[in-house]
């Protein structure tokens, strides 16, 4: 089964400026079990649930009688906080929210420690760590197989789903909608979470938070059917430049791949199998690799024998690649089936189709409309 390969970073539009939006106060109240950590920092780090690269601030405190406190402002009324003592490696998160958070750490030395809470967004993000605990400890202990993990992992999903719709006007559903659009998406189609999104409170939907993520929808949904395919700009083999104006007037898959990419390598004997049944008819793939080490590169299409292709190559590697943004690309491989006006008939991240079962269903659908 073919599968997908996340990659670990944001996709998003610039933020407009902070100023233009009512920011959350939050103060946050610590007390640690052990005398020992007295005269220690405490850490906190906030960042985007969907990204552990995203930062939004990091703070510090140092420990008096067993006591520390941090106090400012968020953008959202909640957002996703590491917590950090000095002198471990050790790093707890929690869902900071606006107001107050209490915090209690139990340890007696600070290389371990524990954190216990009680706030609406924590207990609901406890809930969901839990859920996903089980379920790797299950595969674990119970060897599943990995081909029979795809299914398991839908039901985990599934209950997730449940958790968010039977908590509407929790910010951390908000969140954890956001975490599941943005990196682990081809466990379900677009319109499902965007079902879940919908029908969460307008409180949360008309936050900065709510607002970023219907954004993140609308571009998704541009790059849907009947939609122009975004213009590129990489090099072929033989390093001349190739656009979207250099496609041929015929049927197209457009494949963003690379060369690390486990699934993208797994699927190609999949899409060799497709140009062979329809490439006479009219179809072509045009095959992107979006790392920039070449030689990599030109080994992968030897080896693979994919050299019939249009072959393209990004000189900037996936994460600092603007075309990452512009094609919305959130795991490899992606695909794009686009007509021979580059309209998109399919997009791989509109769809939970791991075996391509869709995209061959949209191939012959538009070859024998081709005919008529």
């Amino acid at each position: 089964m073919a599968g997908f390969i996340r990659i670990g970073f944001v996709f998003m539009f610039i933020l407009l400026s902070i100023s233009c939006y009512s920011q959350s106060d939050f103060n946050l109240s610590g007390k640690v079990s052990s005398s020992a950590l007295n005269g220690k920092k405490v850490f906190i780090n906030a960042f985007q649930h969907s990204s552990r690269y995203y930062l939004l601030f990091r703070d510090s405190a140092i420990i008096k009688n067993g006591r520390f406190k941090f106090s400012g402002k968020m953008q959202n009324a909640a957002e996703s906080c590491a917590v950090t003592i000095e002198g471990s490696n050790q790093r707890e998160e929690i869902i900071l929210s606006d107001g107050a958070t209490d915090l209690f750490i139990e340890t007696e030395a600070a290389e371990k420690f524990t954190i216990k809470y009680d706030t609406e967004p924590n207990n609901l993000f406890n809930e969901m760590e839990l859920l996903e605990k089980n379920h790797n400890q299950s595969l674990v202990e119970k060897k599943i197989p990995q081909s029979e993990r795809d299914s398991l992992k839908l039901l985990m999903r599934d209950s997730e789903m449940k958790l968010i719709s039977q908590n509407p006007d929790n910010f951390y559903s908000l969140i954890k909608v956001r975490y599941l659009f943005k990196r682990a998406f081809a466990t379900y189609s677009i319109e499902e979470y965007y079902r879940v999104f919908q029908a969460l409170d307008n409180k949360l939907k008309n936050s900065l938070m709510g607002k970023q993520v219907q954004g993140d929808f609308d571009y998704a949904f541009s790059l849907g059917a009947g939609s122009l395919l975004p213009d590129f700009r990489f090099r072929t083999v033989s390093n001349s430049v190739f656009t979207r104006d250099s496609l041929s007037k015929k049927l197209h898959l457009i494949a963003f791949s690379a060369t690390w990419c486990g699934p993208c390598i797994k699927a190609i004997p999949n899409l060799l199998e497709l140009e062979k049944k329809y490439g006479k008819n009219g179809f072509d793939v045009v095959y992107i690799n979006m790392d920039d080490d070449k030689v990599k590169w030109k080994e992968l299409i030897e080896k693979q024998k994919i050299s019939d292709w249009v072959n393209l190559c990004d000189t900037t590697k996936s994460p600092k690649s603007d075309m990452v943004l512009k094609f919305n690309i959130a795991y490899f491989p992606t695909y794009f089936l686009v007509d021979e006006t580059a309209r998109i008939i399919y997009n791989s991240y509109l769809f939970y189709d791991l075996e391509h079962s869709e995209l061959e269903d949209y191939i012959k659908s538009f070859l024998a409309k081709s005919k008529r």
